[in-house]
């Protein structure tokens, strides 16, 4: 892993070099999105934007146990994954049944761009259907960490702040909640701003001493650096 990443900077580093320096109107900036783990059902009163994500059956069951619209709105929201503005903007993100021979349960390419694509201003509190145990869980926290990266090409305009609060629920109903969602999270957001920073700005020695500093916290595995020929 630490070889492929090496061995890739060289080139990846004149590349995105010339790439920051054409668009000057932009800067790496932190991302102003927060990202939350709820242990208990989330107050919407206090967000601005609801997002229901699931399969079809999985969906309909949680819409049948709390209505939210009118029938005939939830039949034409549910077909086509579109949103209801009311006093709360409602949106419904319907995941396919199948896809590719990366099939997975979960679908998180799918999950993450549907995360990402419905993020507004403020609070949105997703809930997540159709999870059957922490393990699910903790993809679909995963997932979401790819939809708020850290760190992003903005603008140089004052960025909106946001906070995700991802909720996942059984099939039943039933809150799924466990500390290694939070885990998950953090570790794909620090492995994404290593990726997402350009080369200007993480170089090759400063990678290096955060690999070395993210080493020495882990209380497993081991850090072994390959340098010159030996690459």
């Amino acid at each position: 892993m630490l070889r492929a990443l090496t061995a890739s900077l060289p080139l990846r580093s004149s590349i995105a070099f010339t790439l920051h320096r054409m668009s000057s109107s932009s800067a790496l900036s932190a991302s102003p999105t927060t990202l939350e783990f709820p242990s208990s059902p989330s107050d919407l009163s206090q967000a601005q934007t609801l997002l229901w994500v699931g399969r079809k059956p999985d969906l309909q069951a949680a819409h049948d146990r709390e209505t939210v619209v009118s029938p005939t709105i939830w039949k034409r929201m549910v077909e086509g994954s579109t949103t209801h503005q009311e006093d709360l903007q409602f949106t419904v993100a319907t995941l396919p049944e199948t896809v590719s021979r990366h099939w997975h349960p979960q679908s998180p390419h799918k999950l993450s761009q549907k995360l990402g694509s419905s993020l507004t201003e403020g609070t949105t509190v997703a809930r997540v259907w159709g999870i059957p145990d922490a393990a699910a869980a903790m993809t679909v926290a995963a997932a979401a960490a790819r939809a708020v990266p850290v760190y992003s090409a903005q603008t140089t305009d004052k960025p909106k702040q946001r906070t995700l609060r991802l909720e996942c629920y059984t099939a039943e109903g039933q809150l799924v909640h466990c500390p290694g969602m939070e885990a998950a999270a953090k570790g794909v957001r620090h492995a994404c701003r290593w990726m997402d920073l350009p080369p200007a700005v993480l170089t090759t020695t400063q990678f290096r001493s955060e690999v070395q500093a993210w080493a020495e916290k882990q209380t497993h595995g081991s850090y072994q650096e390959i340098v010159g020929p030996d690459l």
